[in-house]
């Protein structure tokens, strides 16, 4: 007699393979207004990091990690991370949000970001894009 399969094992497996992949993704953030270039991979994040993120914002910190879907407030939450993840691990987010609270003041920041994922072969890679994608206010 044949054993039935574990319940839920393939869809285990899948998740995992897409989760992997996902690890990979890296963003970097160079703010001019603070003279400073960080860079964090989602390989680097964990669950601590998904908790603070929730409860400053209400989202975890990993749903910004959405390439297509960057804008100001992704850009500040996850400099806000990146800050933490590069030596300041008691950064509070009201310090960044209120550094930059306005349309104004994010503009005239300088912000930049790229975005490197090295499964998607039509993404441009962190190294060989010395522009970067620039955010304005209205992204």
């Amino acid at each position: 007699m044949a054993s039935a399969p574990t319940p839920g094992v393939g869809r285990r497996m899948a998740i995992s393979e897409e989760t992997d992949k996902a690890l990979d993704v890296k963003i970097r953030i160079t703010c001019a207004a603070e003279n400073r270039t960080l860079e964090l991979s989602l390989g680097d994040l964990g669950p601590r990091d998904d908790l603070i993120s929730r409860q400053h914002t209400g989202f975890p910190v990993t749903s910004f990690f959405a390439a297509d879907q960057i804008g100001p407030l992704s850009v500040l939450v996850l400099w806000w991370t990146m800050r933490r993840h590069h030596g300041d691990p008691n950064l509070a987010w009201k310090k960044v949000e209120g550094a930059y609270r306005d349309n104004r003041r994010f503009a005239a920041a300088g912000f930049e970001v790229w975005v490197e994922d090295p499964n998607d072969p039509e993404a441009d890679e962190i190294d060989d894009d010395p522009g970067g994608a620039e955010l304005s206010p209205e992204a």
